[in-house]
């Protein structure tokens, strides 16, 4: 980024290499009702 700054801006939105999303995926045999209790519980711990 350093050495490319001024052409990478022109290339990237806002010249960034990420944007400030996320992307989640997962590989597994859990029900989207289980992933959602899980994520329940580490929101109260």
């Amino acid at each position: 980024m350093k050495e490319y700054k001024e052409e990478l801006r022109k290339k990237l939105w806002g010249g960034h290499l990420w944007n400030p999303s996320y992307f989640v995926a997962t590989v597994s045999e859990n029900t989207e009702e289980q992933i959602r209790k899980y994520i329940q519980k580490q929101k109260r711990e």
